[in-house]
C-alpha cells in the first residue's frame, strides 16, 4: 500500500471511533432523560429555531414528582442561584463529581445515585461552561448554563425558587445546545 493509502486509512479510523464516541454519548443522554422521565427530543425537531425554542422553553424539571420545598436543596445562605450553579461547574469540571452532585435538585438526587452520576458525568468529558443571565418570574428564577464538552455545548434549564430569604432548587431540565 502507499503511503496515500494508509494516511486515508488511518483518517477513516479516526473518523470513525470520533463517530462511535458520539453516538455513546447520544445514547447516554438518551437513558438519562429516559430513567428521569423526560421524553426523548422529537427528531423532527432540527435547525436552529427548534435550538432556540427549546432554550427559550425549558422542558418541566427532571426527575418526576412534585417539588417539595421541605425536601429541596438549598441554595447556602449568602450566595446567589448564579453563584450556586458556577461552584456546580467548577466541580463538574475539575471532576469533584461528589459536590456536584449535592448541588442537584432533590428529584434527581432521588433518581440517581451519586456513583451512576459521576460516571455519566466523566463520560461527557466537561472542559468549561457558560451561563446565560438569569430571567426572573416572580418568586422563580431560570438559568440556562452550556457544558462544554468535544461533541458540543449542552444547555441546561436551572430554576430555583425563592423561599423566604433562601433559593431553593427547583430543578433541571434539557435545554438544547449553543
Amino acid at each position: 500500500m502507499s503511503e496515500n493509502t494508509l494516511g486515508q486509512n488511518k483518517t477513516l479510523m479516526y473518523l470513525l471511533i470520533a463517530v462511535a464516541v458520539l453516538l455513546v454519548a447520544v445514547i447516554g443522554v438518551l437513558v438519562a432523560q429516559s430513567r428521569s422521565g423526560v421524553p426523548a427530543p422529537d427528531p423532527a425537531a432540527t435547525g436552529q429555531a427548534a435550538e432556540d425554542a427549546a432554550a427559550n422553553s425549558p422542558q418541566p424539571p427532571q426527575g418526576g414528582g412534585e417539588f417539595d420545598a421541605a425536601t429541596a436543596t438549598k441554595v447556602p445562605a449568602g450566595k446567589t442561584p448564579e453563584e450556586f450553579l458556577k461552584g456546580y461547574y467548577e466541580a463538574v469540571k475539575s471532576g469533584d463529581y461528589a459536590a456536584a452532585y449535592e448541588c442537584l435538585p432533590a428529584a434527581n438526587k432521588a433518581n440517581q445515585d451519586e456513583k451512576s452520576f459521576g460516571e455519566q458525568l466523566a463520560g461527557y468529558g466537561i472542559t468549561g461552561y457558560s451561563m446565560d443571565e438569569p430571567t426572573t418570574e416572580g418568586d422563580e428564577m431560570t438559568i440556562v448554563a452550556y457544558q462544554e464538552t468535544g461533541f458540543g455545548n449542552f444547555g441546561t434549564a436551572w430554576t430555583f425558587v425563592k423561599d423566604g430569604d433562601a433559593w431553593l432548587v427547583k430543578g433541571k431540565a434539557m435545554a438544547g445546545m449553543k
